[in-house]
């Protein structure tokens, strides 16, 4: 089909994307799709989603697009997939229903001015809040507690479940867009993947890259190509073993 394209799915490019439903390209990529960045794209893997585009310099010929946790379970997809991706068509939203998704919650203010602009698809998982910062390598304490003390970062976040919006389809909340926000946790049964989201993602560790490649070596690859082993002839492996001095956090 014209004007889209199958990109493979890695991590997100850095921990400031994560809930902001950010997609990171190749220029080129965008280039073909004649986008530029802030514009919105659909992303098709086992389901479709939306997100916002950014060129990334740093992926130019790689074939593959940046995503966090939360656009990838949005799409039915996970790292190392393959995925579509297009130019999104947007409506504004008339009237939006939200609802927590772990926990019974009561919301007040103005919910438009904290979603003003945000793209939306019924069955999401959207983000509000931000993130606490992650101690880079070599962060000194008095770095991270000026960080923390100026303002950059809360206690925490909130994960919202899109239960339906008028019209279908992807839509932007605006000034005008009626939000109803739900107190009671959406019901797994009837909302799909809410029971299988997870807290932490590859995104949320810093500092560790070698390891978390390892750990992904060790038990992806088994999981999700096991003819490779087969074909292979050998067994894959069967547990991890963490070690590290007391307090490093291996439990």
């Amino acid at each position: 089909m014209e004007n889209e394209l199958k990109l493979k799915v890695a991590e997100a490019f850095s921990q400031s994307d994560i809930g902001r439903s950010v997609a990171r390209i190749d220029p080129k990529c965008m280039e073909d799709l004649n986008l530029k960045d802030g514009d919105v794209i659909e992303i098709e893997g086992n389901k479709i989603t939306t997100a916002t585009v950014i060129a990334s310099q740093s992926d130019v010929s790689l074939g593959i697009l940046r995503i966090d946790s939360y656009l990838r379970r949005n799409a039915g997809t996970s790292i190392g997939e393959e995925v579509t991706i297009r130019p999104a068509q947007i409506k504004e939203a008339k009237k939006v229903k939200l609802a927590p998704v772990d926990q019974e919650i009561a919301i007040q203010g103005n919910l438009n001015g904290v979603f003003l602009n945000r793209i939306v698809n019924k069955g999401d998982i959207i983000v509000t809040g931000v993130r606490k910062p992650h101690p880079k390598p070599n962060m000194m304490f008095d770095d991270l507690l000026n960080q923390m003390m100026s303002g950059m970062a809360s206690i925490g976040e909130i994960k919202l479940a899109v239960v339906n919006t008028k019209p279908l389809g992807p839509v932007k909340i605006t000034d005008s867009t009626q939000i109803e926000m739900e107190t009671k946790p959406v019901d797994p049964s009837k909302f799909e993947g809410v029971e299988n989201l997870i807290d932490v993602s590859y995104e949320d560790i810093g500092g560790l890259e070698n390891e978390v490649k390892k750990i992904r070596e060790m038990v992806e690859i088994p999981l999700k190509r096991p003819e490779l082993f087969k074909q292979l002839g050998i067994s894959a492996p069967k547990g991890v073993l963490l070690h590290g001095p007391p307090g490093t956090g291996k439990t």
